[in-house]
Order: C-alpha cells, then structure tokens, then sequence
C-alpha cells in the first residue's frame, strides 16, 4: 500500500502567506538553515555543544526538510528520517488508532522522553492495550498534536539518558524545538490518495511570526486534516460462504473493513512567545491546543458463530426472556443450520413471546465501529538568562557579614538559570456504533447500537530549575561545565464511566451465555472507575570537560523519589575522543531504574463483569449500516 505522495500523483500548494522586505527574507532563511555547530542540542547542557561533536548519537532534523516527504503527521516523518524509530498504521488498533504508540531503539513509547523547547511534555491518556504485542501496556506521548509546520528543528537523542532526564528517557530523548521568527509566514495545502481510489487526504498547515515588541517574538502555527479511511480487506471465508448459501444480508465487498480509519477532523494549534528583558534574562512561554476525532473498525461478528452474542458452542444463542430464564420453551437451532439456511432457520422462533435470538435482529451479522475523540492542551512558562552579580566586592572586609556577602556574589555570578512551570493536559472520550450489549436482548429488534464507553484523562504538572556555569579550573583542555537541577512532577490518571447500557449485565442472561457489555469494548462501570496521581521528586549533577584537546568526558548523576514506588540514583559517563585523523571514536555507559506511569499502574481495563445494574435504557435505533 503506497501514497501517491510517496510514488504517483500529489497536488502540493505552497502560498506565502506575507510578502515581506528582504530583511525579513533573510530572517525567515536564517531560520530555514540550522548550523550543526552554532546550536545547543539535547544530551548535552554545556552551551556550546553541538550535534557535531557530542559524544552520543544525535540526531539533528531541519523543520523544513520535513516538507519532502508527502505527509504532515509527525510519527510518520520521525519514522522516515530516523532509522531508529519505527510506528504503526494497526487496522484494528483500538487506543493505538486513537493515539499510535511507537518505539525508539526498539523500546516501548514510554521508555522515550518528549520535550518541547527543551521541557518535558506531559503524556498521552491512552494505555495501549492492543498492538499486536508490540507496545502492549505503554503509556507515551502524543507526538501527533505537534504540528511539523511549528517546528524548528527536531533533535533525537538516540541513547539512554535517564541519569540526566529522568528514568522514562531510557530509549533516548526526543527535542521538538519551536519556531521563533519574529515575523514572515506560509501556508501549505497538500492533497492526496490511494492508488487504490480511497484513503483520500487534506492537510492545510500555516504559520505566521510577529513582533513582541521590540524585544521579543510571538510565533503562530496552526493545521488541520481530513482524512478518509482505507479498505485493503478482502471476503473472509465464513462471510463468503454464508452468502453462497443465500444469506443477502452480509456485505459482500468485505464484511470486515481492513485499512487506516477515517479522520474525521484534526486540529492542531501551537503558539510560542518570547520577550527580552535586558540583555542578560528572558521570558517565555509556549503552549498547544489540538483535538481530533478518529473512527476505525472491529472485527466481523459472524452470525453463526461469534460467541456471547450470536452462539454458544454448535448452537445458536436464544434467549429465554422469561423472569427466571427457565421457562424450557426456546427451541435449539444449531450454528450449521443458520450458515446452510441463513434466516430461514429462525422460522422455529417466530410467535415466541419468550425467545429471542440477536440474529433475528442482525440476520447478517454486525461490525462495530469505533470512534474516538482526543483532546490535548499544554502551557509552558519561565525565566531564563544568567545572573550577574552587581555586589562591590570590598578591598577590606571588615566584619563576617562582608565576608560572606563577598563569597554570596562570587558564587552567583556567572550562572545560567532556568526556572520553569508547564501544565498540561490529554484526554480520550469513546464511543462504539454498530455493536449491542447482549445483556440489552430483552429490547428485541430496538436493543441500542450506539454507546458512550470510555473516558480517559492524564493531567501533568511540572516545575523545573536548572542552572549551569562554567568553571575555569585550568586543570582541563576546556573549563569544567557544572549543571545542577530540581524538578517535581505531578501525574494524575483518571478513568471515567461509560454510559449505564455499555456496561448493564442480566444475571439471568448471563447465567444463560450471553457476553456482559457491549461487544468489542465494554464500558466502564463505577467499581472500575479510578482517579490516582503520582508525585515524582529528582535532582541531577551534570559534568563536562575536553579533559585534554581531543577527549571529551562527561558524568551525570540523577536522584529520584517516585511516591509509591521509592527512590532511584542512575549514573552516566560518555566520552568521545576526536583523533587527528578519522575516524572518531565516542560512547557512553549508564545504569539506571525505571518507574512505571501512574495510568498503566493505577488505571483498570474494564471487565465486562461488573455488578448488576439498573434497568437498561433504549438509545437510538439501529443504523442501516
């Protein structure tokens, strides 16, 4: 399956939204053009670093070489420039359709560290629970409510960092580093679709930088995309031969759709600010909205033979409505006699006021659709600059109040600080149409097919302090760069219910078979509600030098306290030996212990078997469909 993007037709439009003089021709190229050796990259907090000469892989992606590779979403473009990550289009991916995990180095999403501007993002609400194995349980980022058109660059720290990040930077770390021209802008459309005639796509992306004043900067990115499902399925063969046996009811392109689901609307907002005050301090702050709403599909329910729903066993499921469920009046009708006979084999139920088989109401079975809406929102806020120390040192100290004001301005001056706060929230709600809750079977023909079945919410709030300086000991080839630092986070995971009729359960059409919940994914009920935060507490040391003038050394030491779960102290050496000659030779050695999120460790995958309910309540009829 190939894009026309990638290898046939693709309608690109690219408009410039301003036309501006050349001064601000030559701004917007100078923030087109990243030099390797004029920025300061992740994996390393010495000012002067760059990817060039760091001692671990980095990764150094220009925003706007990110426009060659016929899409906008930012999995996909990680995963078409960095060999090391790799993400999934799942064609049954329930929450990993809504929020696709992936993996860096072939670890697990929530073994990657996401910053924004060098802060950390706050996490995904979705625990992916089906992936075919390959991320089952994580709990990552959402790296696809950034979007590309907001980007700078993109730094990918391919090693572990968790001595100098914190333990969920394991795989390596991944920078998303914002726009911040101060004027200029563009806007993009891209069109496209499938070889195959579907799949159909619209992306409209812009971005627009003005001036904060004279001293600073406000920069705007927005996008926004549709897009249609795709359908690589073909006829399952207990769909085809039902049909051959005359069952007209059955789709018979595909009874189960098999493709990318359909994108209803993804909106994506990202703004970032920053004012200069003096020469020597900065604030700033950046944030995001996005919200998106997907729908994909679950697997065929076969008629004959889908268990808890259609059959049990060899026979079809009827169910005796009377009070106590053992009346004896419900005839047996065998799961063969439906595939041969189709509806004709429920003739023996017609005038049964006591019996009732779900395929009287779904003759050719159903295929639930799943829908999801996600929606993210972030805030960032700080100080940055270097404190300068305007204390007049005295030529005679005359008492110990002088003398340690003296030591107080010394030690301040020269320290680059960073005091940060960032917030920020992510949440799922989800729906299923097409599908019943078998428990609901007393409603006959009128049993609801749509449901509100989930909520899920993660809210993060992180509190940073860095500070770094160089000192010139005249030991070394280079001065000797000390960074130290605090965080605090607090992550909070809430799993709310899901309406009454998702998760209703019949003791006694339970006791007779039928499945509790609605099929494909049972709401939650009350009893598996659950609201839990962590609080997470770390200090880091951070050390760096060219020992002499062709070997850097670097060590990193990281406390943590994670509430609940106890403390951790990880550690760091990386050195990289830069010979007159090629080639260079660097690595690194770490240890380190990580934490489990708070939602795969406090959150409850609902059970289909909760406590009985009240009566059910009848929604909207069936859809055609």
């Amino acid at each position: 399956m190939r894009k026309l993007g990638q290898s046939g037709l693709l309608v690109s439009l690219l408009v410039l939204l301003i036309s501006a003089p050349a001064g601000a021709q030559q701004a917007a190229q100078a923030d087109r053009v990243v030099g390797l050796e004029e920025i300061r990259v992740v994996g390393s907090r010495s000012a002067g670093r760059s990817a060039a000469d760091s001692p671990v892989p980095v990764d150094v992606i220009d925003g706007d070489s990110l426009k060659h590779y016929g899409t906008t979403d930012m999995n996909d473009l990680l995963s078409a420039t960095v060999p090391s990550y790799k993400v999934f289009q799942y064609g049954i991916g329930v929450e990993a359709a809504l929020v696709r995990p992936a993996k860096l180095r072939g670890l697990p999403p929530d073994s990657t560290l996401v910053l924004v501007n060098g802060k950390r993002r706050h996490r995904s609400s979705a625990i992916t629970r089906w992936s075919y194995g390959l991320a089952s349980g994580s709990h990552g980022t959402d790296i696809a409510s950034i979007p590309s058109i907001a980007l700078k660059r993109v730094e990918v720290l391919r090693d572990g960092a968790g001595a100098q990040y914190g333990s969920d930077a394991v795989a390596g770390v991944l920078n998303f580093v914002l726009r911040d021209a101060p004027e200029g802008g563009s806007l993009e459309t891209n069109l496209g679709q499938y070889y195959h005639g579907d799949g159909d796509r619209l992306n409209v992306a812009g971005n627009l930088g003005l001036p904060l004043t004279e001293a600073g900067f406000a920069n705007f990115s927005f996008e926004f995309t549709n897009a249609d499902s795709t359908n690589r399925s073909v006829q399952r063969d207990d769909a085809r031969r039902m049909i051959e046996h005359g069952n007209a009811f059955i789709r018979r392109s595909a009874a189960q759709p098999w493709g990318a689901p359909d994108v209803t609307y993804d909106y994506k907002f990202f703004g970032n600010l920053g004012l200069d005050l003096g020469t020597d301090h900065q604030l700033y702050a950046f944030g995001n909205y996005a919200e998106r709403e997907i729908e994909d599909t679950f697997y065929w329910r076969n008629p004959a033979s889908f268990p808890g729903v259609f059959a049990q066993g060899d026979e079809l499921l009827v169910a005796d409505l009377s009070a106590d469920g053992m009346s004896g009046n419900c005839p047996t009708i065998t799961a063969g006699d439906y595939v041969e006979q189709g509806p004709a084999a429920l003739a023996p139920l017609m005038g049964q006021d006591d019996c009732y088989a779900l395929a009287q109401a779904f003759p050719g079975g159903f295929t639930p659709r799943f829908r999801g809406v996600v929606n993210d929102w972030s805030l960032a806020f700080g100080l940055r600059g270097e404190l300068r120390s305007t204390y007049a040192l005295k030529s005679r100290r005359a008492n110990t109040f002088d003398i340690l004001a003296d030591t107080f301005a010394l030690l301040l001056d020269g320290w680059h600080y960073d005091l940060s706060a960032g917030f920020g929230q992510n949440s799922m709600d989800t729906h299923l149409r097409n599908s019943v809750n078998p428990n609901l079977v007393r409603f006959r023909a009128a049993i609801p097919t749509r449901y509100r079945t989930r909520r899920y919410e993660e809210r993060d709030k992180i509190f940073n302090l860095d500070l770094s300086r160089p000192f010139d000991l005249g030991l070394f080839a280079s001065p000797l760069n000390v960074a130290v630092g605090l965080e605090y986070r607090e992550e909070t995971f809430e799993s709310g219910t899901g309406e009454p009729n998702s998760y209703f359960r019949d003791e006694v059409l339970a006791r007779q078979g039928f499945a509790v919940a609605v099929s494909g994914y049972p709401g939650t009920s009350p009893e598996e509600a659950t609201e839990a935060s962590r609080d997470s507490f770390g200090a880091y040391l951070d050390l760096e030098a060219d020992v002499v003038a062709d070997v850097l050394l670097t060590a990193a030491g990281r406390f943590e306290h994670h509430a609940g779960v106890g403390e951790s102290l990880n550690g760091k050496l990386a050195a990289r030996w830069t010979p007159p000659i090629p080639p260079l030779l660097g690595g690194a050695w770490g240890g380190w212990r990580c934490a489990a999120p708070s939602g795969p460790t406090f959150g409850r995958q609902p059970s289909g078997r909760p406590t009985i309910g009240t009566s059910p309540r009848a929604s909207t009829p069936r859809p055609a469909n």
